[in-house]
């Protein structure tokens, strides 16, 4: 598991690799498709141009 910047750390345990997996899973199902993305990108970059 990646953490931010330089390290991370290494999942052994089921209990830890399944929770892990449950939050990633839980991300993919909460992430904006491609399109959504760049509507809302460039919504906010509209407003720094402003």
């Amino acid at each position: 598991m990646e953490t931010r910047n330089r390290c991370g750390d290494l999942l052994v345990q089921d209990e830890e690799v399944e929770m892990y997996q449950a939050s990633l899973d839980d991300l993919w199902t909460r992430a904006l498709s491609k399109s959504e993305s760049m509507r809302l990108l460039g919504h906010y970059i509209d407003r720094l141009v402003d």
